[in-house]
């Protein structure tokens, strides 16, 4: 499956989720992010398909909503008060951003719901093993940049990582493989292997699916 396709779907997740999220700002979001974590959290996801997935967090999070709504209700009437040049569609960009972030940074259930999405995770290999434990490195040493700007950090390490290994590559993968395939296989194994990696990409991939 391509990264594309991933990419879409963790969209389409988040566009399931701005009923919430376009609701919940001030002191009152975290409870219900908690909420929404807590419910996540109790929800069996192994042997659902995509679909099925999807399905589910969409009817979760209606749910949430309906049981948070007096809340929901008065923080609407507020933020419009306070920003009366903001519409509708600015405002749902704005706090799908915001909270989508908060569930992909807080609520580790949350990422392994989206990571549910992602193709099978690769057999692990001497190549795999290696360049895991360099990305971790890199993200920890530059966990104060902006998420997309540690994933840009990675993608121009993975670019030299395969440069400089070809002979370690050529171990573990067929010739025929491309670069391109190569980096896709990584990624995909970084983020079921390196939480790390795993909230970095589904931040940056909200805030690209609001652009």
């Amino acid at each position: 499956m391509k990264i594309t396709l991933i990419k879409m779907k963790v969209s389409t997740i988040l566009i399931l989720l701005i009923p919430i999220f376009v609701s919940s700002q001030d002191l009152s979001m975290d409870d219900i992010i908690n909420d929404f974590c807590e419910r996540v959290e109790k929800l069996e996801w192994d042997n659902n398909s995509d679909e099925d997935i999807i399905e589910i967090i969409s009817l979760l999070s209606y749910e949430v909503k309906h049981d948070n709504l007096e809340t929901i209700n008065q923080i609407i009437e507020r933020f419009k008060e306070d920003n009366p040049e903001l519409t509708d569609e600015e405002i749902e960009k704005k706090f799908a951003i915001k909270h989508a972030e908060a569930l992909a940074i807080n609520c580790e259930s949350y990422l392994i719901l989206l990571r549910n999405l992602l193709p099978q995770c690769p057999t692990e290999n001497e190549t795999l093993l290696l360049i895991n434990s360099r990305i971790d490195s890199v993200l920890i040493q530059n966990e104060n940049l902006p998420f997309p700007d540690q994933i840009d950090l990675v993608d121009k390490y993975l670019l030299k990582f395969i440069a400089d290994n070809k002979s370690l590559i050529s171990k573990d993968y067929n010739s025929v493989t491309s670069e391109v395939e190569l980096a896709d296989n990584i990624k995909i194994y970084l983020q079921y292997n390196c939480i790390k990696y795993l909230r970095a990409n589904s931040v940056s991939e909200i805030q690209k699916g609001c652009e």
